[in-house]
């Protein structure tokens, strides 16, 4: 059963969903780390239950969407708490997963209607909010801001991986036959029994060069792979990123282009004609997740970019 979810995520990897490329190493003299700051549970009426918390009390609204899919957002913390001392961030559990409600079907539509859900309810007196995507939900970032531009002052994406192409489509027809039998059955609306993976060493043999120190910290939330295994299939019918255009500022954080990272170059040359305020943001080293393994740098520059907007 282990090697069946080892194989499994290795295909997600090639499908851009899991992480890849990260760094090795974590900025562990993080300033601000293990200061208290204000933390409240969010209501997010509607089903499947979802869970989502605020962190801080002040300043602009901004709704942090999780990688995965298939994990909790746990992994995020501490470090995106540090903006909390001038911005109010929402954190929640995406569908099936951490402690969120198990509820089909996990598709990215599902998805998108739970984040829309989740900002409906951290929106006060209506205000706009800044969307951060890391990874898988840099995608789910870009789906809402083009289908409501009014709610959303700024977005933030982060590890982004290439949109889903003709190629990438066909990727349930390479499934092995115990795994698209499962795939099947969960598009079919049978929700069935799932064995989260909490093992630090599984994660550190997928292939995504995790560090020891993220890999622990995924491995206490587990991965909820049939989360994973459906929603890497419902991709397929992904609308065509160049049917979007986003009007607010967007930051595309990645690798420096210096000619030695061509998936980084290729990402930024995607989403640039669907941005009319697109900047990247390069942090050399920074690889898949820059706010873990370069967070001085990194979130430094994301406040000077977020004083910016309006």
């Amino acid at each position: 059963m282990r090697a069946t979810k080892i194989k499994l995520a290795a295909l997600l990897v090639a499908y851009g969903l899991l992480a890849e490329g990260l760094a090795a190493q974590s900025d562990d003299a993080l300033p601000g780390r293990g200061r208290t700051v204000s933390v409240r549970q969010l209501t997010v009426p509607g089903r499947p239950s979802i869970f989502a918390e605020t962190v801080g009390d002040k300043g602009r609204m901004m709704v942090m969407i999780h990688g995965g899919a298939g994990v909790s957002h746990d992994y995020l913390r501490p470090e995106w708490d540090l903006l909390a001392d001038s911005m109010r961030i929402v954190y929640y559990d995406q569908r099936g997963c951490g402690r969120s409600e198990r509820q089909l079907p996990y598709s990215w539509r599902a998805h998108l209607d739970d984040l829309g859900r989740v900002v409906t309810a951290a929106r006060e007196r209506r205000e706009k909010v800044v969307l951060a995507g890391s990874s898988w939900g840099t995608r789910l970032a870009i789906l809402y801001a083009a289908e409501h531009p009014e709610q959303v002052s700024a977005v933030v994406l982060v590890g982004t991986p290439r949109w889903p192409d003709a190629e990438s489509r066909r990727w349930r027809e390479q499934l092995p036959a115990p795994i698209a039998w499962r795939l099947d059955s969960l598009e079919k609306g049978v929700l069935l029994r799932e064995a989260t993976i909490h093992d630090s060493l599984t994660f550190a043999s997928m292939n995504l060069h995790i560090p020891p120190a993220l890999a622990g910290r995924l491995a206490t939330s587990g991965l909820c792979d049939d989360v994973l295994l459906a929603t890497t299939a419902s991709l397929g019918n992904l609308p065509k990123l160049r049917e979007f255009r986003l009007g607010m500022p967007v930051l595309v954080a990645s690798e420096v282009s210096d000619g030695t990272n061509a998936g980084s170059d290729l990402v930024w040359n995607e989403l640039q004609a669907s941005l009319s305020q697109g900047q990247r943001l390069e942090i050399p080293g920074g690889g898949h997740d820059p706010w873990f393994t370069r967070s001085k740098d990194f979130f430094p520059a994301l406040m000077r970019f977020l004083k910016a907007v309006p």
